[in-house]
């Protein structure tokens, strides 16, 4: 469990219209690429969202002794299948770009959804970033 900064986390949500506060992010070190999967790890950890990323980094600021918030722009829902990119995770974490384009050709209609939707959530973030980086 990581604590975050609660005063920040307010500071950022309210410079971004329809933020939210108080979400609990489970940690993975793999991809959910199924509904079901995503249903059950929400049912068995109590779970709002899953997260490869932020924890980690989250971690290593607060041993820093930096005041830590996050903000995460879903790109996929907990009904959403994706396509197998849990295959295109090479061995250090990072992602293989061929693997990758494999996974989303060899399932065109969920790779093109989640295509579309990341760009939508780039969009968000971006957006999001100027808002914040407007407020302070």
């Amino acid at each position: 469990m990581l604590g975050l900064e609660p005063g920040l986390a307010d500071a950022v949500a309210q410079s971004v219209p329809g933020a939210q506060t108080g979400v609990l992010g489970l940690a993975s070190e793999t991809i959910l690429t199924t509904a079901g999967t995503k249903r059950a790890a929400a049912a068995r950890f109590g779970a709002h969202a899953v997260d490869m990323e932020s924890f980690s980094l989250a971690e290593r600021l607060q041993r820093a002794g930096v005041a830590v918030a996050v903000l995460r722009i879903g790109s996929d829902g907990p009904s959403d299948d994706l396509p197998a990119l849990d295959r295109a995770l090479d061995g250090s974490g990072g992602i293989d770009a061929f693997a990758l384009a494999l996974a989303m050709l060899r399932e065109p209609r969920r790779g093109a959804r989640l295509a579309l939707c990341g760009m939508r959530a780039l969009g968000a973030l971006e957006d999001a970033a100027y808002r914040i980086a407007s407020a302070a």
